[in-house]
């Protein structure tokens, strides 16, 4: 059984007006219009079939193929949690975002290996975009 250490991370970044740090990654504009999502249960590997969900989804909850599960936070929240292993392999980090109009996007970090979720096309690019800060 592997045994995690959870530190748990949660950063406002400086996401939500384009005119921020130029080191950013700006949050499309629209998203103060979004009405709240009934909270629901995601999965990951669903999240594609969603799409731009229409709605802020704040609230909801995303759960990964590997059982992990997250809260989406606020528009422009990044969420980092890191579970570090006895087996340097089994480390994992997973960074979370909720990018408003275009959804959220989920990245799980292994050694060697990111994949990453997202509701939309632009919810793709944009957490692509945030993985390279």
């Amino acid at each position: 059984m592997r045994t995690a250490t959870a530190i748990s991370t949660i950063a406002l970044l400086c996401l939500l007006l384009c005119s921020c740090s130029p080191g950013g990654v700006s949050i499309p504009l629209g998203y103060e219009d979004l009405p709240q999502c009934p909270p629901a249960l995601i999965e990951a590997n669903g999240l594609r079939d969603l799409g731009e969900p229409g709605c802020n989804l704040q609230g909801s909850s995303l759960v990964l193929p590997d059982g992990t599960t997250f809260e989406v936070g606020e528009v422009g929240a990044v969420e980092s949690q890191q579970f570090i292993s006895s087996e340097e392999s089994q480390n994992s980090e997973y960074l979370v975002v909720n990018w408003g109009v275009p959804g959220v996007g989920v990245s799980k970090i292994t050694s060697g290996e990111t994949v990453s979720w997202a509701t939309s096309d632009a919810a793709q690019y944009l957490q692509e975009q945030q993985l390279r800060l």
